[in-house]
């Protein structure tokens, strides 16, 4: 994920690296048709991103691309320009303020359906501060010199717009980190990344340069939709470890040395029955979590509250340790429910009926089954099948246990 990370700034910085060598630049002076096709890319493609936040039912995914797709529409299109009254300077101040601004704002809100009285709210937070610059621009009320907190550059030399969008930013990366584990969290951190070349062409960069910084935000909004629908796909939204799908595309893709544990969550249906299905999510998320902390390997929901492990190692006494200090690991922890409770005191009339938070422990255990590949002729279901005989083995043997195959 890192170096994806990296690839992803390298691909936002690059535009602004080549503008130091702008004059070479086939791109820059090259046929006007080359520069059409690159003009009209952002727009195709900014476009798609927000049809398929649409279609993944992510209405600040639509918003937030749909907002940027405006932001270069203002930015290049002079026809829009002239009826703000705005210069060309005069728009970058405004969008530098307005973008992140209206995206702190959609991303401070919860998701709902467009067509729907939150969802025009989450329109009018997004694109309200943008409209309303420009509105108070080009009726004189607002000037663009009121945006600058001060005339200095805040040791920035480099940095030639507002202040505040400079603050927008930095809140809004922080907005991303305390985000970071929501489903929305993968496609704001990349979204952060797209401010590089946002904001390089904000900043006062080579006029055509502005198409190339779009399209370089295009890939990494792009690649950001691709994220979330690849964990749609692939990612349980429960317990945030692997799914199902996943589980099975990586058992018929294995090869080499490989060990299989199955792992089941001791008398759940119980706890489940005694606390309810809300603590029952719970559990699944505390050994979820557990699991992938801890195992070095990834981790999948396989159904229920049973989870899988594929180890690419051969199996070992070291790999049935390593499994077992998970187990305790797991075993030696406390998990805590909360749970209201009705009020009984018949003496008081202020507290009758009302309700007070009860917390409750409880230990939640683990059975586990292993089973390596350790027989030339099996198959990964094979070897499944053979996890799964040593998990009954486990649980029929007393719980809270790992055997092997």
């Amino acid at each position: 994920m890192l170096s994806t990370q990296i690839l992803l700034i390298i691909v936002a910085a690059l535009p602004s690296i080549l503008s130091f060598f702008g004059g070479s630049i086939p791109f820059l002076e090259g046929p006007a048709t080359v520069y059409q096709i690159a003009y009209f890319a952002p727009f195709l493609v900014m476009g798609l991103t927000a049809l398929l936040g649409i279609r993944l039912n992510q209405t600040r995914i639509f918003l937030s691309s749909l907002l940027l797709l405006s932001a270069y529409a203002l930015l290049t299109i002079p026809q829009v320009q002239a009826i703000s009254s705005s210069t060309a300077k005069d728009m970058a101040a405004i969008v530098s303020v307005a973008i992140p601004l209206g995206l702190i704002l959609l991303f401070i809100m919860r998701d709902n359906a467009l067509l729907s009285v939150k969802g025009l709210l989450m329109l009018v937070a997004s694109f309200g501060p943008l409209a309303l610059f420009l509105l108070a621009h080009g009726l004189g009320i607002l000037s663009t010199d009121t945006l600058y907190i001060s005339s200095t550059h805040l040791l920035l030399p480099f940095w030639h717009l507002p202040q505040a969008a400079l603050a927008g930013i930095i809140l809004f990366i922080i907005q991303s980190a305390l985000m970071r584990r929501t489903p929305i969290g993968g496609f704001m951190q990349t979204l952060v990344i797209g401010f590089i070349p946002i904001f390089a062409t904000l900043n006062g960069a080579v006029p055509r340069l502005t198409s190339l910084n779009f399209i370089a935000l295009s890939i990494i909004l792009f690649y950001a939709i691709y994220r979330v629908y690849w964990q749609k796909i692939y990612i349980d939204e429960l317990t945030g470890v692997h799914n199902r799908r996943a589980f099975d595309e990586a058992l018929r893709t294995v090869s080499g040395d490989y060990t299989v544990a199955m792992i089941d969550i001791d008398r759940f249906k119980k706890f489940n029955d005694t606390y309810g299905h809300s603590s029952g999510d719970e559990v699944l998320r505390f050994v979820g979590s557990t699991l992938k902390s801890r195992a070095a390997a990834k981790v999948y929901r396989y159904g229920g509250e049973e989870f899988g492990i594929i180890f690419y190692r051969e199996y070992d006494e070291d790999l049935l340790g390593f499994v077992d200090k998970i187990r305790k690991r797991l075993a030696d922890r406390t998990f805590h429910i909360r749970s209201p409770q009705l009020i009984r005191d018949k003496k008081s009339k202020k507290h009758r009926g009302k309700k007070k938070w009860v917390t409750k422990t409880a230990k939640i255990t683990i059975s586990v089954g292993l089973a390596g590949n350790t027989n030339p002729s099996w198959s990964p279901t094979d070897v499944l099948e053979a996890a799964d005989k040593s998990l009954y083995k486990a649980k029929k043997a007393g719980r809270n246990r790992v055997v092997a195959a």
